[in-house]
């Protein structure tokens, strides 16, 4: 049966099977291959669909930044425009009421000035209290300047005093920090001609050129023309300063200027100024142009130039400042009223001669009005001493009241101090005065001591509570605003001050109704500030009394007792005043300006008595007793026993613990109890403050029991 099969039949069989199978396997190779490859297109599809949809999110994020950054950049510039303009459309309001809110400020600035957009009163961060301080925010810059104009008017009956808000110093402070990075373009020298250096002028030297001008600027040269014969001056000379800003500041400072009674004429030194005869340059270039239109000057004018005493007439007035000029609308209603008064000028030492300030010795100024409407005679002084030389005296005085500074006769000293007081022709307006100074000392082992002192008071001839209680707030919002860092001064301690200081104690009363008065100051800036602030509150605290009691009608039995209380105020000044007694003591002495503060008229009659019941008597009542609890109004003054509390309490806690303060208000000796921890904190009280003057009351400190304590405090 082998023999009958067909092998190659059986072979070629099998290699048919074998190929058909190589074929399948094939055939599935292939679809495996299409299928993976087509799997893999789907992926690649699908991965550069996701790609592609990332770098669309990508894209959009990018671009949502991009928007918010341009957003933000844009509000940025927003707000600093804000920031920048903001400033120039806000006040500062010193002197502010207590009392006074958000509201009552909006509806007085809103009513006077113009639309307000914001206001904010300083407070204190513990009790919430108002500092006396705010800051009003206009719509409009218009605003700020009527709000200016509003300084001295009263806001919840007390004055106030308005003020730019200084942002310029901020922004100058914002320059500051950029000029680390940015560093702006210098500025390119500018040269000056200097004439009229003639007569009395004509020895001047560069040296001496340079300190007139120096002030306003670095100085690159002076070429100072000199005649070859005689080596004096021609008459003029070149000032070249670094920068030509400071260069046209001097111009308009120093042109016109008098200097040992020869007139100055500063102007830009053209390069084509030519010298005409005298040797002076023929064109002088001074300030702006005084015409808008150089056609109606003439073929030949040139835009800049003088051209006859016309001119120069118009410019002096074109840079001659305002003596009035920054000064409230009262200030400028009230030196209106004095249009008939006789106003003089004494200078002396480095004042006389004219032309300001000179060298570096002693000296003053004192201007004087008299024969006003309102005032009967005025002075205003500012003294400058240099190089003085202690006395005994005066040492051991300094060296009392200042415990730890050793100071001795034969020490140097400087001191400077401005002062002012204003008698009135109304009895019913009553008498201001007020100074700051500051004094230096140097001993003989080099140590170096300054301090600063001042103070302002009110002498009324007929009392008028309210007129009193306004001047007295006016220093004591100053005093919480301006002193709050300042430890042991405040309006407690320099109203007690005060007090005590302006006494006639062999008389026993007080010239005044006081005010505040400082001595012993240490100096730095915010003392300074106060000082400052002081000054500012002269006539805030004043004129307004003055604009009310004007018009009010006296007799010439009332104008006599004026001239009775005046006659106290200049034996004051005679028997007690330092700073009087202090200026006749030195070897020769100027009466006349130290006299200066005395009244113009004054009576003395012997053993005067004034009437049972009269207003006469109403005033020597409070004189003699400055605290009486029967004339208290707590409707106009509701703190009036919190703040008798406050006093007392920070005056007893000197002297140890102190557990509770009493003020008697049905008391009619004005009765304060203060009960301390143990018996030795109070027996060194009583020994302190007993026949004590505090407040202008003299203290009677006595011990008490405890059946008493309980019998009265509640």
């Amino acid at each position: 049966m082998a023999d009958d099969l067909d092998f190659d039949a059986v072979e070629q069989l099998l290699d048919n099977a074998e190929r058909a199978a190589n074929a399948d396997y094939d055939d599935d190779r292939r679809k495996d291959k299409k299928r993976r490859s087509r799997t893999r297109s789907r992926s690649a599809r699908r991965g550069r669909s996701r790609s592609r949809s990332r770098e669309a999110r990508r894209l959009e994020k990018e671009r949502e930044l991009e928007e918010k950054r341009r957003q933000e950049e844009e509000e940025e510039r927003r707000r600093q425009i804000e920031d920048a303009t903001r400033g120039d459309r806000t006040v500062m309001i010193v002197c502010l009421h207590h009392k006074a809110d958000e509201r009552d400020v909006y509806e007085f600035f809103s009513k006077n000035a113009g639309k307000v957009r914001d206001v904010q009163i300083i407070r204190d961060a513990r009790t919430g209290r108002s500092k006396g301080l705010a800051y009003v925010e206009f719509y409009l810059q218009e605003a700020t300047l009527k709000a200016l104009a509003l300084s001295g008017q009263p806001v919840k009956g007390q004055a106030v005093r308005v003020q730019p808000s200084q942002s310029e110093k901020n922004r100058a402070a914002q320059a500051a920090k950029a000029s680390i990075h940015y560093t702006a373009p210098r500025e390119t020298p500018l040269r000056l001609y200097v004439g009229g250096l003639t007569d009395s002028l004509a020895n001047i030297s560069e040296e001496e050129l340079k300190k007139l001008f120096s002030p306003f600027g670095e100085i690159e040269f002076i070429d100072l023309h000199r005649d070859p014969y005689t080596n004096k001056c021609k008459g003029f000379a070149f000032v070249q300063f670094k920068n030509a800003s400071e260069a046209r500041e001097a111009m308009t400072a120093m042109n016109g200027f008098q200097l040992a009674g020869k007139e100055l004429k500063v102007g830009i030194a053209t390069s084509d100024m030519q010298l005409g005869e005298g040797g002076q340059p023929a064109n002088l270039a001074i300030g702006e142009n005084l015409h808008e239109d150089a056609s109606t000057m003439g073929p030949n004018a040139q835009p800049g130039m003088l051209k006859d005493a016309n001119d120069r007439l118009a410019l002096m007035q074109k840079l001659q400042r305002d003596p009035l000029q920054g000064g409230t609308t009262a200030d400028h209603g009230f030196f209106a009223m004095e249009g008939s008064a006789t106003f003089s000028c004494d200078p002396w030492g480095i004042f006389a001669g004219g032309g300001g300030l000179k060298g570096h010795g002693s000296g003053g100024l004192t201007r004087v009005l008299q024969g006003g409407e309102v005032i009967e005679k005025g002075a205003c002084s500012l003294t400058i001493i240099r190089g003085g030389v202690l006395s005994a005296e005066r040492a051991k005085t300094i060296s009392a009241r200042q415990e730890g500074l050793l100071v001795q006769a034969g020490d140097a000293y400087a001191a400077a101090a401005l002062s002012m007081v204003l008698h009135t022709v109304s009895p019913w307006i009553p008498t201001f005065r007020s100074d700051v100074r500051i004094f230096c000392v140097t001993a003989a082992n080099g140590q170096e001591s300054a301090w600063l002192g001042g103070g302002a008071d009110l002498t009324p001839y007929y009392l008028t509570e309210e007129d009193v209680r306004y001047f007295h707030g006016v220093y004591k919002n100053l005093c919480n605003t301006a002193l709050e860092g300042i430890p042991n001064f405040c309006y407690t301690s320099m109203k007690q001050a005060c007090d005590e200081y302006f006494y006639l104690p062999a008389r026993q009363e007080h010239r005044g109704t006081g005010g505040i008065f400082f001595d012993d100051l240490p100096v730095d800036e915010e003392s300074l500030g106060f000082v400052e602030g002081v000054v500012e509150s002269w006539m805030p605290s004043w004129l307004p009394i003055v604009t009310k009691r004007r018009g009010e009608a006296y007799t010439e039995k009332q104008k006599h007792w004026q001239l009775l209380r005046r006659g106290r105020y200049l034996e004051f000044n005679l028997l007690y005043d330092r700073g009087v007694k202090f200026g006749l003591a030195n070897a020769n002495p100027r009466v006349e300006g130290v006299m200066v503060s005395a009244p113009p008229k004054i009576a003395f009659e012997y053993n005067h008595k004034v009437e049972e019941g009269s207003a006469e008597e109403a005033l020597m009542k409070v004189l003699h007793g400055m605290f009486n609890p029967s004339q208290v109004n707590l409707a106009a003054d509701p703190e009036f026993f919190n703040d008798i509390h406050a006093d007392v309490e920070q005056e007893c806690r000197k002297y140890g613990s102190v557990i509770k303060v009493f003020a008697d208000q049905g008391s009619s000796k004005g009765d304060v109890w203060v009960k301390f921890v143990d018996a030795t904190s109070a027996a060194n009280c009583q020994r302190a403050l007993d026949r004590r003057w505090f407040a202008g009351q003299q203290i009677i400190a006595e011990f008490s029991t405890e059946a008493a304590w309980a019998g009265v405090v509640r």
